[in-house]
């Protein structure tokens, strides 16, 4: 049927966000602006998100279910996992990526692989917070792969502990 539209939902507008967000970046992303690129009227964006601070919620929590678990329970694939992640978030949106489910479900999995290695769960939690620091900073710092594998030579470090202050 000629002129039939795809209805609108939270995942077609979630997703349609990330476009923008990838082709104009973050300023571009507005609700009337998402409304335009789905050809609907500005308030019916407002079904589906509250405001736009929960359609960036959206944003940066998408493809966050595409996060694969590493196999072999080593912290280092866990880290590579929370970098690729968080590299494909825009910079702006990084920080909300940080509590997206994806990355949680990640760490959570991280902690639990180092509970089964004799660490305590406090020790676990901290020792995975300062692998996520590290990764974080990594990308901050633009220390890419393609510059010398810098950030698999740092993290070999840090998960060594030759790193001191």
């Amino acid at each position: 049927m000629p002129g039939k539209r795809t209805p609108l939902s939270r995942e077609l507008i979630t997703s349609t966000a990330v476009d923008v967000v990838s082709r104009e970046g973050l300023d571009a992303l507005s609700m009337r602006r998402l409304a335009q690129e789905l050809d609907v009227w500005p308030m019916s964006m407002y079904r589906h998100f509250r405001d736009k601070e929960e359609l960036l919620d959206a944003v940066a929590a998408a493809g966050a279910d595409d996060v694969a678990l590493p196999t072999g329970k080593q912290l280092s694939a866990f880290a590579a996992e929370a970098r690729a992640l968080l590299e494909r978030q825009p910079s702006d949106l990084r920080r909300r990526a940080l509590t997206s489910a994806g990355l949680l479900r990640l760490g959570d999995a991280a902690v639990e692989s180092l509970t089964e290695v004799g660490m305590s769960q406090t020790e676990a939690a901290i020792t995975w917070r300062a692998v996520l620091a590290y990764v974080v900073g990594s990308i901050e710092l633009d220390a890419a792969d393609a510059s010398g594998g810098l950030f698999e030579d740092g993290l070999e470090l840090v998960l060594r502990g030759t790193i001191t202050v």
